[in-house]
């Protein structure tokens, strides 16, 4: 507690002077990026990295922040835990005690980092063009997270009991003194038990920019299952109903027909009217944010039409289907396709079984006549002979 003391009076005095002296005209940009679900199923990483996007020189005395997320969905009945993965920083100078300011709060269920002030703009980072890398940050759960649910990171501007406010600090063009030059203001939730406030109603809706972003594109695709109500024969129309395991965006298509969006996060949605036949219906899912630039994995499911009559055929050598006048050699299952009375797309199933003809010969010699068995016959006279009889898979057995 001592040791964390000076930290929190520094911010103290930080929050103060940003108030007093913030420019709202200061331009730079602040994303959490690279997403990472790969490293195990209890741990999630990410980057927060910093830009300057404007003409003025900037040397960082201090970033903090609150990063709001989906607590309760993410924790999959397990408790969460965050930290900072040491010597993850890209910048020169890196915020002192970084490592022992990271915290995740229990009551606000927020990630806080409230590392210590730098105290000279001598040492101080440069925050440049290009951008820097101010951490790697690591969310550890002591069970496995929620399979294929994001954790809907939302950057927070919330004055409120047990969090922390988003905000940068600058000496700008070489000034004496340090500037907030934070001036975004919206984002963040006062509560994590919805439904209050609005902006956490359900699902965080992340709020992007002016300044501070959130890379929609590391979300995991959304797992989906299908109800898939199959065509009625006499005229009917079948329809698929998509089950998604979370809220996202998602798009589809049938038959590759133009493509029909879902620009807000959905739950579940049918498409109705579908033909008789066979169709191709691919779902693909996006990250939750603007612009939908999160592309997710597409995957395919087949709405087969109604069965007119399903056969099964045990045959030996070949099989002359009548239904498309093929005459099939090998097992499989083959299909036909046709329009009955009412006007309605049917299947003919067959499901085939092919076995093969054997045969054999042998060469025997005798000074006396010759008893064969196959026959029942006894030869007199040398020469070939021929008996036919049937083998174990029901087909024809030759024997020379």
């Amino acid at each position: 507690m001592k040791m964390k003391f000076p930290y929190f009076v520094c911010w103290v005095c930080c929050s103060l002077l940003l108030m007093t002296h913030l420019v709202s005209a200061q331009t730079y940009r602040c994303d959490i990026k690279n997403i990472n679900y790969n490293i195990a199923p209890n741990i999630i990483e990410f980057d927060i990295w910093l830009q300057n996007t404007g003409s003025n020189v900037y040397k960082m005395m201090g970033f903090q922040a609150g990063i709001d997320f989906d607590y309760v969905g993410l924790a999959n009945g397990g408790t969460i835990t965050a930290s900072f993965v040491s010597g993850s920083n890209s910048l020169p100078a890196p915020q002192n005690n970084l490592s022992s300011n990271v915290s995740l709060n229990a009551v606000s269920k927020q990630i806080r980092i409230t590392a210590a002030l730098v105290p000279s703009q001598t040492i101080a980072a440069s925050i440049t063009s290009v951008p820097l890398k101010f951490g790697t940050f690591r969310l550890t759960n002591t069970v496995p997270f929620t399979p294929s649910y994001p954790p809907f990171f939302l950057w927070s501007f919330v004055t409120a009991s047990n969090k922390t406010k988003t905000q940068l600090s600058c000496w700008v063009n070489g000034a004496t003194s340090a500037t907030g030059i934070t001036s975004q203001t919206t984002g963040g939730c006062a509560t994590n038990t919805p439904p209050s406030p609005p902006s956490c109603l359900g699902y965080y809706a992340i709020q992007q920019g002016p300044q501070h972003y959130i890379e929609t594109s590391g979300y995991p695709p959304a797992n989906w299952t299908t109800t898939i109500n199959d065509t009625v024969c006499n005229g009917g129309l079948g329809s698929i109903t998509v089950h998604l395991a979370y809220p996202t965006p998602v798009m589809y298509y049938l038959d590759q027909n133009p493509v029909v969006n879902f620009t807000q996060p959905i739950s579940s949605f049918t498409v109705s009217n579908i033909p008789p036949g066979i169709h191709f219906f691919e779902v693909v899912t996006y990250g939750i944010g603007a612009g939908l630039s999160g592309f997710g994995y597409p995957e395919i499911v087949e709405l087969p039409p109604a069965i007119g009559s399903s056969n099964s055929i045990t045959a030996c050598d070949n099989y002359y289907w009548p239904m498309t006048m093929n005459t099939y050699t090998s097992s499989g299952q083959y299909y036909h396709t046709y329009t009955n009375s009412s006007g309605c797309t049917m299947l003919n199933e067959l499901n085939l079984t092919v076995n093969q003809s054997t045969n054999s010969s042998s060469t025997v010699s005798s000074c006396v006549p010759y008893f064969w068995s196959c026959t029942n016959t006894t030869l007199t006279q040398s020469g070939t002979y021929t008996c036919s009889t049937i083998n174990a898979a029901g087909c024809n057995h030759t024997e020379t």
